[in-house]
């Protein structure tokens, strides 16, 4: 394999299982970074003082779901 083409190589292609082990868990990392943040700031909490909890639970574990997605895969 030439210096270029190691460049152009994709992420997964060295070590698959190591590729989607990482993912995974950097996934996971933002998740809980986002839920954290939503118990947390002060904002947030004054933004949803007006919803009932039942009805934004999984809207923002939705959230922190998809938002782990598009950083990680940049879907």
């Amino acid at each position: 394999m030439t210096e270029e083409n190691k460049e152009k190589a994709l992420p997964w292609s060295s070590d698959p299982i190591k590729y989607e082990f990482e993912t995974a868990r950097r996934k996971e990392e933002i998740y809980k970074e986002t839920l954290k943040w939503f118990e947390t700031s002060e904002d947030a909490q004054d933004y949803f003082k007006g919803f009932q909890p039942s009805a934004i639970e999984g809207a923002i574990k939705n959230y922190a779901f998809r938002k782990a997605g598009w950083m990680v895969n940049k879907e």
